[in-house]
């Protein structure tokens, strides 16, 4: 069980007690929002929608255009936090309790479960070679080869990583308490470190990262109230978002380079590519937004710790469907096979 440091350093003090309120009685572990690490573009194809269930410990599988669940996985998920798809459409689930579990692509078939050297995993995606990596809350970010249960290496000194995403080149960032670390390809000592307009302090780090078709990196620090962005190879800041920013939790980027930004405070803010004016704002039907999604439409899908993903048409800020039968407490939400 994690301890209330961990608890507070994880979520925030506005955002604990929304998440610990939402899993009361399932053994006092917090619920961890993750974005989908892998953005959807217009290229993507409309596949199913993977939601992980925070209160049942269940991923729940919907049709394109369905709203009931036609494939629930749940064997040794506990206390789900994240998802992400290999090359081969494999999920992979990492469960807090301290495991990830591999599914096979389409199917809730259980392949492999891959524990060693993990603490609190908390984030996964893949680089090119689909070499997989987890970043763990309380032990760095552990490597995996593909298909592989043992870990090759492990990038330490991290403090508490919660984020991860790869450039086009193939680097590495990792948001912790304090910074984002860049790894060139299969190094374990840091290329460089970006602290410039990171709130070091504070309960709410950089609680997501995303790259625009540019190269640009984008970081959503909820505590500072806002999402920063850094030119490709950059370490500060070319521009701040701060308008209609709230305790920013998740981030999604559209094939026209839109930015979609959800704030734990119910609502979701969109940005123009290059822009710091809110060019829309979706609030119908959004309760405390811990995950986003954009299928290959461009239609866009918003967790909520309500229990419900509610759907947006490209461009719309009404929701044209509800999906509340198998959502519970959802902590992310992707779009695959």
């Amino acid at each position: 069980m994690m301890n209330r440091s961990n608890r507070v350093a994880l979520a925030g003090v506005l955002f604990a007690s929304i998440a610990l309120a939402a899993c009361a009685g399932r053994g006092g572990l917090p619920a961890i929002s993750r974005s989908a690490l892998r953005s959807i573009d217009a290229s993507a194809s409309n596949g199913h929608l993977y939601v992980v269930n925070g209160g049942s410990d269940k991923v729940t599988v919907y049709a394109p255009g369905g709203s009931s669940a036609v494939r629930t996985i749940g064997k040794n998920i506990r206390y789900p936090q994240a998802l992400a798809f290999d090359a081969r459409g494999n999920l992979y689930v990492a469960s807090a309790s301290g495991h990830v579990t591999v599914y096979a692509a389409g199917q809730k078939k259980l392949l492999r479960t891959v524990s060693q050297g993990m603490k609190h995993p908390v984030a996964l995606a893949f680089d090119g070679s689909d070499n997989l990596y987890v970043a763990n809350l309380n032990a760095g970010v552990t490597v995996y080869r593909a298909g592989s249960t043992s870990a090759s290496r492990t990038l330490k000194h991290l403090r508490q990583p919660s984020s991860l995403a790869f450039d086009a080149s193939g680097n590495l960032y990792v948001g912790s308490s304090d910074a984002v670390t860049v790894y060139a390809p299969a190094r374990t000592s840091p290329l460089r470190t970006i602290k410039h307009g990171i709130v070091p302090e504070g309960f709410n780090y950089p609680r997501a990262l995303a790259f625009d078709a540019a190269g640009n990196l984008y970081v959503a620090n909820a505590d500072a109230g806002s999402v920063v962005v850094y030119a490709p190879g950059g370490s500060a800041p070319v521009r701040t978002i701060r308008s209609g920013i709230i305790y920013p939790d998740a981030l999604a980027l559209d094939g026209a380079g839109n930015l979609y930004v959800a704030n734990a405070l119910g609502f979701v803010t969109v940005y123009a590519p290059g822009s710091t004016a809110v060019m829309r704002t979706i609030a119908q039907g959004v309760v405390f937004p811990v995950g986003l999604a954009l299928d290959g439409s461009g239609n866009l899908y918003v967790a909520s710790l309500g229990s419900v993903v509610t759907v947006y048409g490209f461009g719309s800020t009404t929701v044209s469907r509800v999906i509340a039968s198998g959502v519970s407490y959802p902590q992310a939400v992707a779009i695959g096979p």
